[in-house]
């Protein structure tokens, strides 16, 4: 059997978040991402968003349920 520990997932974001190094490039990115899904989900009071990643679904389906607890 595999031993694994449990991590609190408020102290697994806080690492990550720390951990991560992104370009003013891919910032910028993002946050007209950001932008644009918040212009959208206030003028029509609704959001629907797919996720799609080409090499893991799994990537995908956690992608979907990080943006449910984000709203």
């Amino acid at each position: 059997m595999i031993n694994t520990k449990n991590i609190d997932t408020k102290i697994f974001f806080e690492e990550a978040k720390r951990n991560l190094v992104l370009s003013d490039e891919r910032k910028e990115l993002l946050l007209k991402i950001a932008d644009t899904i918040i212009d959208e989900y206030f003028e029509r009071d609704k959001l629907n968003l797919n996720f799609i990643c080409t090499h893991n679904s799994r990537r995908s389906q956690f992608a979907q349920v990080w943006s449910f607890f984000c709203y």
